[in-house]
């Protein structure tokens, strides 16, 4: 291996040499009317099957991830097997740089480009946009509303589930979760006439919520149709898989050693959710034992998480440790 891999030198002879040769190759010609996206939403919301789904509706684009540009970082694999713990810190040190450096290339060579990420810091992306606006891109945003209770369960569930299929998980911490969530309101109430957006959209994962060019832009109107995404109707079948899901991963942590300071916040906020509002959501009739055995089985297993929990410091990027070798439940 030339060099060392976290190195300036290094990771930029990586987005020379692999990076970019992969997302912008020589053969790609610069767009006639250049544009860029900017897809955000909180981690576990879908925007990855949004972004896929818009992909198709916009051919010539380029997708982009900051997570999907880690695997490019030559120790990855080892980081993530020795201690997923302290892997993020140096896999986002390097990816920040790549997605800076392919967001210029892109810019430069009037390339349209389609950039997913949570807008946990709403500024960042509006400046972005402004880069591009200058260079005579047009410019969108896209906003994915998904119910909190809903992006937290899946985000938490795609780390196990990894897990055990053996794959390098990637943990999403509350706060990061949350500063997504956040964040991605936060933004479209900054947006107006003057700045560098020219085109709004809120989108679910069954469709278009609200759509406005900037001269009919209304911010009131976008923020509530991103509330309206984020508040549908749970089900009764809904509610009761959304809880299977949360057992399973529950009962799966347990078995295989992770309640732990990292993971146990998260599990803990995502009981709170289910007795607040998954379980007196569900149409159950009045004085229902089986209400009450709910209950009292998410109140002892939340009492289980808080017994665990343990002061440590926040580690927004981290993974519980992997230990695959570990037999436990299944999540299928």
């Amino acid at each position: 291996m030339a060099g060392n891999p976290t190195s300036p030198e290094e990771i930029r002879r990586i987005f020379n040499d692999d990076i970019r040769p992969y997302y912008f190759p020589n053969t790609q010609t610069p767009a006639t009317r250049p544009a860029i996206v900017l897809v955000g939403g909180q981690p576990g919301s879908g925007k990855s099957s949004s972004t896929s789904r818009i992909i198709k509706e916009r051919p010539g684009f380029v997708p982009l991830s900051g997570d999907d540009l880690r695997s490019f970082h030559p120790d990855y694999e080892r980081l993530m097997k020795a201690d997923p713990l302290t892997a993020g810190k140096p896999l986002s040190e390097a990816t920040a740089v790549w997605v800076r450096n392919a967001i210029e290339y892109a810019r430069d060579h009037q390339h349209s480009l389609m950039l997913e990420g949570t807008f946990h810091t709403p500024q960042l992306s509006l400046d972005t946009a402004a880069q591009y606006k200058r260079a005579g891109f047009t410019t969108e945003l896209i906003a994915v509303a998904t119910p909190r209770m809903d992006s937290l369960l899946s985000a938490t569930g795609r780390y196990f589930n990894s897990h055990q299929a053996a794959r390098e998980p990637r943990w999403t911490s509350l706060t990061a979760h949350d500063r997504g969530f956040a964040g991605t309101r936060e933004i479209l109430s900054m947006i107006d006439a003057s700045g560098p957006i020219d085109t709004v959209t809120v989108l679910n994962r069954t469709g278009t919520l609200y759509r406005a060019d900037i001269d009919d832009y209304d911010a009131a109107a976008a923020t509530a149709a991103l509330d309206e995404g984020r508040t549908a109707p749970v089900t009764n079948r809904a509610a009761a898989g959304w809880l299977a899901e949360l057992r399973a991963f529950t009962l799966y942590a347990r078995a295989t050693g992770q309640l732990n300071a990292v993971t146990v916040p998260v599990l803990d906020e995502l009981h709170t959710i289910a007795l607040r509002t998954v379980v007196p959501s569900m149409n159950l009739p009045e004085g229902s034992e089986a209400a009450a055995r709910l209950t009292e089985r998410l109140i002892q297993t939340q009492d289980e998480l808080h017994r665990l929990s343990a002061p440590a410091a926040h580690v927004e990027y981290a993974a519980p440790p992997l230990t695959v070798d570990t037999p436990g439940p299944s999540l299928r």
